[in-house]
């Protein structure tokens, strides 16, 4: 008897001890305090955008001038989001943004807005749940995401009408996000186009390079690990939508724009993105960081996202 004590006492403590490293697994990957992300976001760590310093504080200052409506829904969870409208014109098409993995929208759509500014648009920056004003302490790398995304969608056509034209931003995990929405058989004929930038094609590969190429740590600890914090303290599962982009068809034309220099999220991740889309088309920026392919080449930037647009907007 003291035997079987003394084993259920090391599965008990076993038990508990792989509760509590998965407890930190999520706490460092997965969750989000909102208050760490109030600022507009750190200048990209890469000394070969030094000479692009001062565009990027110009931009950001110019974004952060101009005026907004704080726009509200409610998630299929329960969870109030945050956007930031600007209108430019009645009866414009309306631009939907979202950001990168603990990016804000100020950050990472401070060049991206200027363009579509120019082009009339009315622009919606979205704080992603768990991210600036929005609720929610999880990140769930665009599984929940997604399902927000749509009800943006849907928010703006509510609110603007059935003839609103809608296109899609996305940047990082942004990028993901819109690539899992385009593919829903029943997104709205409102979207015109969606543009990626530096997107992932699957979370479990994203996660994976992290874990394996930047952490050092082998995949069957690391992914078991992962899946287990997402699951018992995030509430969701990552794991099934690993072939999902690639195994469907998105309804709506898209472009991927990538640095062949990313560190972060490496430049052929996203090809597998074409596959939803025998239109798409990918452009590559020689020499770019992850995020930073305007900065990078700002008039390129432009002829890839207008071109887009004059091709698709109709």
């Amino acid at each position: 008897m003291l035997a079987l004590y003394i084993s259920l006492g090391i599965i008990g403590g076993l038990i508990i001890l792989y509760l509590f490293i998965s407890f930190n697994v999520y706490w460092v990957i997965f969750h989000s305090p909102n208050k760490q992300q109030k600022k507009y976001g750190d200048f990209p760590n890469d000394p070969s955008l030094s000479q692009s310093y001062d565009l990027y504080i110009d931009l950001v200052k110019k974004l952060q001038s101009e005026r907004y409506e704080n726009v509200y829904i409610t998630s299929y969870d329960k969870l109030k989001l945050r956007g930031r409208y600007y209108h430019s014109n009645d009866n414009a098409p309306i631009a939907l943004c979202f950001h990168g993995f603990r990016g804000t929208p100020i950050r990472d759509f401070c060049g991206g807005y200027q363009i579509l500014k120019e082009r009339g648009f009315n622009v919606l920056l979205v704080d992603e749940r768990a991210h600036i004003s929005s609720k929610g302490h999880t990140i769930t790398f665009g599984v929940k995401e997604s399902r927000d995304a749509t009800s943006w969608i849907n928010y703006l056509i509510n609110r603007f009408g059935k003839d609103t034209k809608i296109l899609l931003v996305g940047i990082s995990m942004g990028g993901y996000i819109v690539a899992n929405t385009i593919i829903n058989e029943d997104i709205p004929n409102n979207v015109f186009g969606a543009i990626l930038d530096c997107p992932y094609h699957s979370p479990v590969e994203i996660l994976r390079h992290s874990c394996v190429n930047k952490l050092h740590i082998p995949w069957w600890l690391g992914g078991t690990l992962l899946r287990s914090a997402a699951f018992i303290f995030g509430h969701f599962s990552f794991y099934k939508e690993k072939y999902q982009l690639t195994n469907k068809l998105a309804k709506v034309n898209f472009i991927v724009i990538h640095g062949d220099n990313d560190s972060i999220v490496p430049c052929q991740f996203s090809d597998n993105l074409l596959l939803a889309n025998k239109e798409a088309k990918k452009y590559v920026f020689k020499g770019a960081e992850h995020g930073v392919s305007y900065l990078v080449d700002k008039e390129l930037y432009k002829k890839c996202v207008n071109d887009f647009i004059n091709e698709n907007l109709k």
